[in-house]
């Protein structure tokens, strides 16, 4: 099993794996939050519209990618359909500092992308900011659903009077050994890595992981231990939540489309070509 090194936030770990590339990418970048943003469309729809620019949804999808790729401040960015929850997508967006992040919350390109999330959504998105593992490797695998498997996010929101330095180390042990649980379940396995972290104002905390699928989830948390583990966790939460992501990783800025996910490479456009197949198998 991997081992386990301490995130920004004291008491919080993740299991550690190595990450190497060999294209000049961002996951060598600084590191301070990642921020998940829920965006729950005006009407369910086909996912491929997010990557179709003929389509309204898919327009703005594309500008907001492209806008958030762009910033000097952001480093790995991932988005996500929720399997099961049409109407539903997550962007995943790693900040290089809080201060750079910041600065966009109070930026003209940030309220023009708000406006145009209006347009196509029920409610506002929502925002939370949580401090993971400083190893990108961690991340990566935590939020990873190549090869037909499935990111599984779990949110856990603590009450007003949560104090993380009075109660979180015994949560975290709980976390922990729920976590350990998930990952050694043979034939579910998919990555020896996840990763954790306390949101920035200790109102919340969130787990990821990456497993074979929706459904070996489920059947798993019906086996006693980890339906045990789970239930201890969400006693000590006001709200608690479970997501199934298919996700879409980008390590190279934007490269054009919603679609390219790396940079232009003629030569290389086959060995894409084959990785992207491998990532979803069955298709083309």
């Amino acid at each position: 099993m991997a081992s386990s090194c301490d995130c920004m936030y004291p008491g919080t770990r993740v299991a550690v794996v190595s990450a190497q590339s060999t294209w000049s990418s961002r996951v060598d970048d600084p590191y301070a939050c990642t921020e998940v943003i829920d965006f729950c469309f005006s009407s369910p729809f086909i996912y491929s519209w997010l990557s179709d620019i003929s389509t309204a949804v898919g327009r703005i999808w594309a500008d907001t990618l492209q806008t958030y790729l762009e910033l000097e401040a952001t480093g790995t960015i991932w988005w996500a359909d929720v399997q099961q929850v049409p109407d539903k997508a997550k962007l995943i967006i790693d900040w290089k500092t809080i201060e750079g992040r910041e600065a966009f919350q109070a930026s003209p390109p940030l309220t023009s992308l708000k406006s145009l999330w209006a347009s196509v959504t029920q409610v506002p998105p929502q925002s939370a900011v949580y401090r993971l593992s400083l190893n990108p490797g961690a991340r990566k695998a935590g939020f990873s659903s190549s090869y037909g498997a499935v990111s599984v996010l779990l949110t856990f929101r603590f009450p007003d009077n949560f104090v993380p330095s009075s109660t979180f180390n015994t949560w975290e042990e709980t976390s922990d050994a729920f976590a350990q649980c998930i990952m050694t379940d043979p034939g579910s396995v998919v990555t020896s890595a996840w990763c954790c972290g306390m949101e920035i104002n200790n109102t919340a905390c969130c787990v990821a992981f990456s497993h074979a699928s929706r459904e070996k989830m489920l059947a798993l948390l019906e086996q006693e231990k980890p339906r045990r583990l789970l239930q201890t966790l969400r006693t000590s939460c006001v709200q608690s939540s479970i997501d199934f992501l298919n996700t879409r990783i980008y390590e190279y800025g934007w490269c054009g489309t919603v679609e390219r996910r790396f940079p232009h490479a003629p030569h290389l456009e086959v060995m894409f070509a084959h990785a992207r197949k491998l990532e979803n198998p069955g298709t083309g």
